[in-house]
């Protein structure tokens, strides 16, 4: 993100302009709309069907939801370092907590299906594996933009780098996954015939 920083003059206090272009407002609070209402069906969901799994998706639809609220404040003031801290730190920290859920709904579809055998990797690992490099994006990125609000320049560039450091460490470990998922949905699709045969009963392919 483009920081304008502007020199005191006559005395008076250097500020800084967060935005290069004025937060819409409407987009903003229509996102809180849409995350909050999708977060409440979650919870609502959630308690019946047992799914404790999805707290860490809650967790990051509240915090989706506030930070879009400090977006779409900041478009009365662009200088405004409470309504930008906000947005900064909530909007960056809740896609890894949404991820975590992902990445634990992949295992318990395998596990649902009998179907570790065709897995590329062992269940044992794969939630644990990639929930931990979950966690491990969430720090930097939570890291990069808590530094950012001390209105430093230099701090501020430094946590900017750590931010972009952890939105491609986070898009690496998301494409790992995504892999995964292909391959096994692939082997699956491969072995479940038109004519109805149960998939993997021949031991799987991968030396399960």
């Amino acid at each position: 993100m483009d920081f304008t920083f502007h020199p005191g003059v006559n005395g008076s206090d250097p500020w800084v302009e967060f935005y290069p272009y004025a937060p819409s407002a409407a987009a903003g609070y229509a996102f809180v709309v849409i995350f909050g209402l999708v977060t409440l069906t979650h919870i609502i969901l959630m308690f019946p069907y047992r799914a404790a799994y999805f707290i860490p998706l809650v967790l990051g639809g509240i915090c989706e939801a506030f930070g879009y609220y400090g977006r779409a404040w900041s478009h009365t003031d662009r200088t405004r370092i409470g309504s930008w801290a906000l947005q900064q730190m909530l909007i960056l920290c809740a896609p890894p907590l949404i991820a975590a859920t992902i990445y634990m709904v992949l295992a318990r579809i395998i596990r649902a299906f009998d179907a570790e055998h065709l897995s590329p990797m062992r269940l044992k690992w794969l939630t644990t594996v990639f929930v931990v490099n979950d966690v491990i994006c969430f720090l930097t990125q939570l890291a990069g933009a808590g530094v950012q609000i001390t209105g430093d320049a230099h701090v501020m560039d430094i946590g900017l780098k750590a931010v972009l450091a952890g939105l491609v460490f986070a898009l690496v470990v998301f494409l790992l996954f995504v892999w995964v998922e292909e391959v096994y949905v692939g082997v699956v699709w491969g072995l479940f015939g038109d004519d109805g045969e149960e998939f993997g009963k021949d031991g799987g392919v991968w030396g399960g």
